[in-house]
């Protein structure tokens, strides 16, 4: 028999004797209730959202930094739900509450909101993992929409706030790794070659002579130079198909390192010839 759940749906039990949810039409009726602490939180969640996207249109690359946040909310969504998946999988495979998340995203941008598809709250929740889990129990056993959307919104403020750091930090950390490198005298070229690494952080010397147009044995010397100020870390410990890795660029969207970028997802191809110019 079912059993009616005011305002979210009903409970029906099912021939193998679970009960299942099924949610009732929204938006909801009564209406979900507005009082001032939750008025207060969408302006917070709406003033951080708009400071965002202003952020990102100072950015060196604004669409790479998109990309960064596209992998990161990949693998902690992933951890959300107690899984490790690839991005396919994420996008197509792998539940509701992931393309949910995705689809919030892509809302603010096709209205307007964000002029790039930015804003993924899969952080805040993988912080909030417990209470995220009981606000969604309370809708389906409490109808306590009011509830969820409060903490939705601070999920989405805190979101927008990080995120907007985070581009402020790399605007930051372009003109002090400028600087750094006019200190240095390395020249035109190394300042050439960090406004690429802002762009593809992981590279090898062969892409750099043939995005830079220079010689090999330069772009060799300039990673050498990188390498003595602390701008690159060579990640392959080899003497040959080495590959450069812009660390203080990549570290800005990690607080933990075993969400680092695998090294294979952003190098680019190493053409077989590099090892008759090493």
């Amino acid at each position: 028999m079912a059993v009616l759940v005011t305002r979210a749906g009903r409970f029906v039990k099912q021939a193998a004797g679970f009960r299942a949810f099924v949610p009732a039409p929204l938006p909801s009726d009564p209406p979900v209730g507005f009082d001032a602490s939750t008025s207060a939180l969408l302006s917070r969640a709406d003033q951080a959202i708009g400071r965002l996207d202003g952020a990102i249109s100072t950015l060196p690359d604004p669409d790479l930094f998109v990309a960064m946040y596209v992998r990161r909310e990949a693998v902690l969504s992933s951890q959300i739900e107690g899984t490790q998946s690839s991005l396919d999988d994420v996008l197509f495979l792998d539940g509701n509450g992931r393309i949910g998340r995705l689809l919030i995203t892509f809302l603010l941008h096709q209205r307007g909101v964000l002029h790039r598809p930015l804003l993924y709250p899969s952080h805040f929740l993988k912080g909030h993992r417990t209470e995220y889990y009981d606000r969604l129990t309370a809708v389906r056993t409490e109808s306590d929409w009011e509830g969820w959307l409060g903490f939705f919104l601070r999920g989405i403020a805190e979101t927008a706030e990080e995120a907007t750091a985070t581009a402020c930090a790399i605007v930051r950390m372009h003109g002090e790794h400028r600087t750094l490198v006019q200190e240095h005298g390395l020249g035109l070229n190394a300042l050439r070659l960090l406004d690429a690494l802002f762009r593809v952080p992981l590279v090898n010397a062969r892409w750099v002579e043939d995005r830079l147009e220079i010689a090999y044995a330069t772009a060799t010397k300039l990673f050498g130079r990188f390498q003595e100020i602390g701008l690159v870390e060579e990640t392959t410990g080899g003497k040959r198909f080495r590959r450069f890795r812009y660390t203080p660029y990549l570290l800005l969207f990690e607080d933990d390192a075993s969400l680092l970028p695998a090294e294979r997802d952003h190098e680019v191809p190493i053409q077989a010839t590099e090892s008759a110019a090493s």
